[in-house]
């Protein structure tokens, strides 16, 4: 799931514009916008820094177990960032993240997800209200199955089938936000990022016509 956030800081402090999405697509976005003289700032994905730890779905009690520490890291840091970026002198600056707090819905039922969200006093509407656009990059394994790969990702332990299947219920999830693009698979990684890119300056456009 790449979600796209926008926030803004009043009262002389930097405007502070939310990316999530997935890498290597963050290195791409930073050197575009900083081109632009727009700072950037990326945070990895939090799931496979846990895993890569040994933190896991499989050495946790329980799989909603393990997302409810994810769950808990992943706001934490997302507001850990945000109040590091208001100390930042660019007066934009783009907060990079890969995933956002609704991606381990993906992975549990519902209830279970709700109980975990609930435990830290949210709501589903409140989280998606985090972010001001979601930009769902479909999956490689959506398009193909010889084209998913998890060389890229040690983390990643499921096969093309699963990994398309959560692909699919990671986008429902987030439909739901006002602002959800979807940045269809291509066999060119290079025009997918493109249109990601143009999709991302709209975004920025239309909250600057907003205020004007």
């Amino acid at each position: 799931t790449d979600v796209v956030a926008v926030k803004e800081i009043y009262g002389g402090r930097p405007e502070i514009k939310e990316y999530i999405e997935k890498a290597p697509a963050d290195v791409i976005i930073m050197q575009n916008f900083e081109e632009k003289g727009i700072g950037v700032v990326t945070v990895p994905e939090t799931a496979t820094e846990l895993i890569s730890g040994g933190v896991a779905p499989w050495t946790c009690q329980t799989h909603a177990a393990y997302q409810k520490c994810l769950f808990y890291i992943q706001i934490a840091r997302e507001d850990a960032i945000f109040e590091a970026a208001r100390t930042m002198p660019a007066q934009k600056i783009l907060l990079v993240h890969d995933r956002g707090a609704l991606d381990g819905k993906a992975y549990i039922s519902d209830g279970e997800f709700a109980q975990i969200i609930d435990s830290l006093s949210f709501t589903e509407k409140e989280l998606l209200a985090r972010y001001d656009g979601v930009f769902y990059l479909m999956s490689a394994a959506r398009l193909s199955e010889s084209a998913y790969t998890t060389e890229n990702n040690t983390a990643r332990t499921e096969d093309a089938r699963e990994a398309a299947a959560l692909d699919e219920r990671t986008g429902k999830i987030w439909s739901g936000h006002p602002h959800f693009v979807t940045i269809e698979q291509s066999p060119d990684f290079q025009e997918k990022m493109h249109r990601l890119l143009s999709a991302i300056e709209d975004l920025l456009a239309e909250k600057d016509s907003s205020r004007s």
